[in-house]
């Protein structure tokens, strides 16, 4: 009797609907390895490593590092390569967290 419970409560979750969960606020559902193209107080723009121009949202709680010492958003600077830690797993994106590499660690192993 509760294998034949256990093998239709199976049957049952099997044919349900996929549901797709919400992200949490402040976690970092994907890490975009990108070139900053352009950034202001609400948006930044990259180029990603595929070449493709991606926009993202900057919100007041987005936090800046380079490698692990809390930065400003305008230290962010045209030009240079980043990790952004975003909310989803698709666009539109809002940035968690912009990561810099720490002063002299390009190219480094």
């Amino acid at each position: 009797m509760k294998k034949l419970l256990a093998l239709s409560l199976c049957s049952f979750v099997l044919t349900l609907p996929p549901i797709t969960l919400a992200a949490h606020d402040g976690e970092v559902h994907k890490n975009l390895k990108c070139t900053v193209q352009t950034v202001n107080d609400t948006t930044l723009v990259v180029k990603g490593t595929d070449g493709k121009t991606i926009t993202v949202a900057l919100k007041a709680n987005t936090k800046y590092l380079r490698g692990t010492t809390p930065i400003k958003r305008g230290d962010v600077k045209v030009g240079e390569r980043i990790v952004v830690g975003v909310s989803s797993v698709k666009e539109p994106y809002t940035a968690v967290v912009v990561r810099l590499a720490e002063t002299g660690t390009i190219g480094k192993q």
